[in-house]
């Protein structure tokens, strides 16, 4: 899994949107994960099935 900061809430919401236009698969969220009470995902893969996530922290 390869994983990437969001430097907003919005980015991760406009990261899942793509993910869906384009073919990839979610497996969680956007939303907040019980990791932490400010941990902000998207969990998803692409059509290749690489997995990735997208997080933010929130203040």
């Amino acid at each position: 899994m390869i994983g990437f900061w969001a430097k907003d809430r919005a980015e991760v919401d406009r990261i899942a949107k793509l993910v869906k236009e384009f073919g990839g698969n979610i497996s969680g969220g956007p939303q907040l994960f019980p990791i932490s009470p400010t941990y902000y995902a998207v969990y998803f893969a692409d059509p290749c099935g690489n997995k990735y996530e997208m997080v933010h922290r929130l203040n």
